[in-house]
Formats: structure tokens, sequence, C-alpha cells
């Protein structure tokens, strides 16, 4: 009968500090000979590690730091070479178990003959293990410490730092880094020219890296721009580190007017460009990125009109002007049947009140146009007669 999948995972940590361990080798194997390899993993930022797929063989965890800065063991501090004494997991069917393991620092090693040598730390002041340091066709890769040496011939180059395979392979979910010196490249470089001359270099070429944030899909915003609908954001895709925090920020041309993954379109942001902005921030990094605009539908609008002549040849009119949700403004447009008597006249509280002077006697049709503005659009009164006396 075939086992259910099992699973071993939790951090790695340093035995003094405490102290998440990135880039440490975690290997299982079958804790009796002949030794079966049964799957491994490579702890993230946070130490973590995953091994799945595991049946209920006792088992046996080796942790090895490619780094060279702790001692390499078994699970229990067991000797990796000998895989004695051993303290075997036995997983049960379908079990997630919770293993974490503290690594013991090794001595840190007598340098290697070099000319160049310096420290990689990051924002923090924290050793940066597993940076590539490129100096002409000569190169290393910092320790745990962060430090790296190399012994080159004489010439004068730049020194070019990158992110290492265990960077983008296990850490910081696919984060790039730069130098404070040239912020957004991948791969950064030392302000000024390096040079060897005589077999001399420099001891003292450290670089601070910073870990950097990138919107490589811009947000989107889905829904119908339209007053009383609601619009739903999404970040779009970010290259970015893990912990990274994304907020989204709506924006009516331009003004900040809320916050969210949703925004309910109110008759104030009518006529108006709505677009989100969702910041990322790292610590210390932090960028921004903004959606397409959306332009919020004009809402449609009523026009109402009724005249009275008070006195001989003249026609009083009152309008009313309404829409949903606001008063508009603008200007109107008076006509007796198609011509046109007087523009500009402006709105007032959504009213108007106008008199016209100089109208024949007897039954006469009037309207009114409403124009529109930025929020709202045209109308058109029903045609109304009035007696003039």
């Amino acid at each position: 009968m075939t086992s259910a999948a099992a699973s071993v995972t939790d951090p790695v940590t340093d035995s003094v500090t405490d102290a998440p361990l990135p880039f440490v080798e975690v290997e299982a194997y079958s804790a009796t000979d002949p030794r079966t390899y049964l799957g491994s993993d490579v702890t993230d930022i946070n130490g973590l590690y995953l091994i799945g797929d595991l049946g209920n063989t006792p088992l046996v965890l080796r942790f090895t730091d490619p780094h060279l800065g702790y001692v390499r063991t078994l699970n229990d501090g067991g000797d990796p070479v000998d895989w004695s004494p051993q303290t075997p997991l036995t997983l049960l069917e379908g079990e997630e178990r919770d293993y974490d393991q503290a690594l013991v620092p090794t001595t840190p090693p007598t340098p290697p003959t070099y000319n160049l040598s310096g420290t990689v730390t990051d924002a923090d002041n924290q050793p940066l293990p597993g940076i590539q340091v490129i100096f002409g066709d000569h190169g290393d890769m910092t320790d745990r410490l962060g430090r790296w040496y190399v012994d080159a011939p004489d010439g004068t180059h730049l020194l070019d730092f990158s992110a290492g395979p265990n960077w983008s392979a296990a850490l910081l979910g696919e984060a790039t880094w730069a130098s404070e010196s040239y912020p957004g490249r991948l791969v950064s470089s030392a302000p000024t020219p390096v040079t060897v001359a005589g077999g001399v270099g420099a001891s003292d070429l450290d670089i601070r890296l910073v870990r950097v944030v990138t919107n490589t899909a811009a947000p989107v915003v889905t829904g119908i721009a339209a007053s009383g609908n609601v619009l739903t954001a999404t970040p779009g895709t970010w290259t970015a580190p893990t912990g990274t925090t994304l907020a989204t920020t709506w924006l009516r041309d331009g003004v900040a007017v809320g916050s969210g993954s949703t925004h309910l379109v109110s008759p104030a942001d009518v006529g108006r460009d709505l677009r989100v902005r969702v910041t990322a921030t790292f610590g210390a990094a932090v960028s921004q990125a903004l959606s397409e605009t959306h332009r919020v539908s004009r809402l449609a609008t009523t026009t109402a009109a009724r005249g009275s002549s008070p006195r001989p040849h003249k026609v009083r009119i009152k309008i009313t002007v309404s829409a949903l949700g606001l008063t508009p403004t603008g200007t109107l447009t008076i006509l007796r049947g198609s011509k046109v008597l007087k523009t500009g006249v402006a709105l007032v509280n959504g009213r108007a009140r106008i008199v016209l002077g100089g109208q024949r006697s007897g039954w006469r049709r009037y309207s009114v146009v409403y124009e529109g503005a930025a929020q709202t659009l045209p109308s058109t009164s029903p045609t109304f007669k009035v007696k003039v006396d």
C-alpha cells in the first residue's frame, strides 16, 4: 500500500545568535544503508526549508552550508561522514513535521592569497553571502561574513557585484539588488575603477547593496466607471522581497480620495479621472506604480422650465436642472421655437430665472437647453407655451 505524501519543514538558525540562515542545503536520506536520497531544499531568507513527497520510511536530515560558515551536521548534531550518531525521523502518512535545526558557526578560514578584498553588506550593515564579485576575468563569491578575496593580475576594471544563483533560486522571491551609487541595477559596480599595479591592489573595497522593489506589470482597475458602481483594483506584478507591503491609494485627478482594493464611485468622481497608485515598501526601499486612468461617465440631467407673462411683451422663465447625487453647474440657452433668444445664462444652485422683453403678444413656444458641464451631460426641457400679454 502506498503511503500518503508527508513533509518536513521549519527554520535553520545560528546556534549562537538564533538568526535565520539562508542558503543552507537540507537533504533527506533514508536512515539505514544503503542510503537512499529522498529529497532536498535550500533555506530561504527566513531560514525555512520544505522537503515533501516523503513516505513513512525512517530518514535523516543533513545540513550543509555551501558558504562554509557553519559546521556540516545531521539532524540532532550527528556526524555527516560516518552518519553516527543519528536520530532517525519517522513521519506518519500525510504528516507535516516541524523540525528546526541550529548550526554551529565555524572558525573563519585563513584567506587565500589575494591582492583585492573587501566586504559586501546590506543597508543594515548585515553581511551578504553569495554575492558574486568580478574584477575583469577574475572573481569570487562572498562568504557568510560578506567577505570576498580576488588574486588578480595587473589591470584596471570596475568591480561588479551581482546576486549569486542562490539569491534568485531560494531567497526573497527574485529580489534585485543595487549599489547605492547605481540604484535600480541588478548588477552594480563600484563607483570608480579599481587598479592592480605591480601585483598590489587594495584591501578595503567595501560596498553596501540595498534591496530594490520593481513593478513588472502595472496595477489594474476593473469595473464600469460610473456613479454608484464599485471599482476594483489589483496591485499588478512586482519583483520584490518577501515581506514587502503593498498599499493601494485611489486618486481622483491625481489627488488621493481613498485606499484599499475597492472604490465606490461617487457623484464627486463624475467627469473626473480615477486611477490607483500602488506603493511597494520593503524597509528603506520604496517604489510606486500607477494604473491606467478611468474617466467617470458624466451624469444624466433633467431640465425643467415653465414661463409666465407678468407684463405686456415680457416673459419670465423659471428653470431647474437636476442630476442624481449632485447639483449641476453650467449655462443655459433660451429658445423660442428654433430661434436662440439668449445664451450663457448661469445656473445658481441648479436653478435660474430670466425675464425676456420684446415678446409679441399671443401664444409662444419656448424651450431651454442645458449645455452640460464637466460632471453632467446636456439636456433640453420639454417645449412649454406661454400666453404673452
